[in-house]
């Protein structure tokens, strides 16, 4: 065998170890991540209902408050207009428009 056939076939051996070892590596990664996605899948899946159940009870408790907060303004914003409508009524019959 020559010399230049015996570098060419190390040249392929060499050529194909680093094609390898540059597919491995994002493999691997991939790898690694799929696994860690399910690992999270597995996590979220666990601790999802009781967080969930938390949340739910801070909203209710949230819509209570913000009921009892916001009802004094619709019963003086109620009061409010129902004076206004009264003191417009009363000014239209006291006095009435001439056209």
């Amino acid at each position: 065998m020559s010399v230049i056939a015996t570098l060419g076939a190390i040249a392929a051996v060499i050529i194909a170890l680093e094609i390898f070892i540059i597919l491995l590596i994002p493999g691997i990664i991939l790898f690694l991540a799929v696994k860690g996605m399910g690992w999270t899948h597995r996590q979220v899946r666990r601790h999802a209902p009781p967080v969930r159940a938390l949340f739910r009870q801070a909203a209710t408790t949230a819509e209570d408050i913000s009921q009892k907060v916001a009802a004094p303004v619709f019963v003086a914003s109620t009061a409010a207009a129902r004076i206004r409508r009264m003191q417009a009524t009363l000014a239209s019959h006291l006095f009435p428009r001439e056209v």
